[in-house]
């Protein structure tokens, strides 16, 4: 069957919008009542995004007798320039972010100091050690927030070693043990035999970490599975990390990625974890791909090029 043959008799809306019935604004019967061209800039089709135009077709008379219809996939210049404006966007934000932490890391520590000293004297009641130890938490708090902002705003260039990401893997585990055992989380490790890859070993353990907590935190206080895998594919390895946890909206899952944006409650993050996780892969030539779906977990997973031979 050829092409013409696959899309004659049928509607344009179904050949060019792959929808059974016509858009509230359709181009086409628009360009012929006013006459002339109407440009439709986005139309999404199987995953894909198109710009339509349509322009009057004239008889020898002047007469309208139909209309040119032109489709273009503009899937990958959409792309392009979302990505454009994420780094832009990035970039503001952390300039305000870098600034915004250091006004505010003198007095937090001011605080919490003061806190800690008061706490230690002897003659403190009862009700007054309770309130310290608020102070001191909320404290502790805030500055946890201006770390998680000068790292986003200091991210520095990967200083690349030959290393092991299962190992990367193995140490971010072991920082997060406490958290995995206040919140009940069976974790369950299917680490390959990977070879070594070129990458920055901090920076590795970092993205590990934020990604483990983030799946922790998922779970919203409740008992759960986080399964951690590592695999060599195709000359790279991929780590991966799901959770049973509910999942992300669809309707979330473009911004998830947007600093400060979270889904989390109130003291739960920042939304800057899987922002600098991003920023962090992309220096390492590497993305973030996210999997999930409402009520049914979500995955996250990266992979990093095989640089070096060996396997650990």
């Amino acid at each position: 069957m050829n092409g013409v043959s696959q899309i004659e008799g049928r509607h344009c809306y179904e050949v060019y919008c792959g929808i059974d019935s016509p858009p509230l604004i359709c181009p086409a019967i628009e360009t012929l009542e006013r006459e002339r061209a109407v440009l439709l800039k986005e139309v999404t089709k199987k995953g894909k995004v198109f710009q339509i135009i349509t322009s009057p077709l004239k008889g020898k008379g002047g007469d309208i007798i139909g209309v040119i219809e032109v489709s273009m996939d503009i899937t990958e210049k959409k792309r392009a320039l979302e990505a454009m404006c994420q780094s832009e966007k990035l970039a503001a934000v952390g300039q305000l972010a870098a600034g915004i932490a250091h006004e505010l890391n003198n007095p937090l520590g001011n605080i919490l100091g003061y806190a800690k000293l008061l706490l230690m004297e002897q003659d403190t009641t009862e009700f007054q050690r309770n309130r310290l130890e608020v102070i001191i938490e909320q404290a502790k708090r805030g500055s946890g927030i201006i770390k998680g902002l000068l790292e986003f705003s200091h991210q520095k260039m990967p200083v690349f070693w030959k290393i092991s990401l299962n190992t990367c893997i193995q140490r971010a585990l072991q920082s997060l043990s406490d958290e995995i055992k206040d919140n009940n989380i069976e974790v369950l490790t299917r680490l390959d035999t990977v070879p070594y890859v070129m990458a920055d070993p901090k920076q590795m353990e970092q993205v590990i970490y934020n990604m483990l907590l983030n799946a922790i935190q998922a779970m919203e206080g409740r008992s759960g599975i986080v399964e951690i895998k590592s695999e060599a594919l195709n000359g790279s390895v991929e780590v991966a990390i799901k959770d049973n946890g509910p999942g992300i909206p669809r309707e979330h899952l473009s911004r998830i990625f947007e600093p400060f944006f979270t889904t989390k409650p109130v003291r739960k993050g920042t939304g800057l974890g899987l922002s600098i996780c991003a920023e962090i892969l992309k220096k390492h030539g590497s993305n973030i791909c996210v999997e999930s779906e409402a009520g049914k977990g979500t995955k996250f997973s990266f992979r990093i090029m095989d640089g070096v031979t060996g396997n650990v």
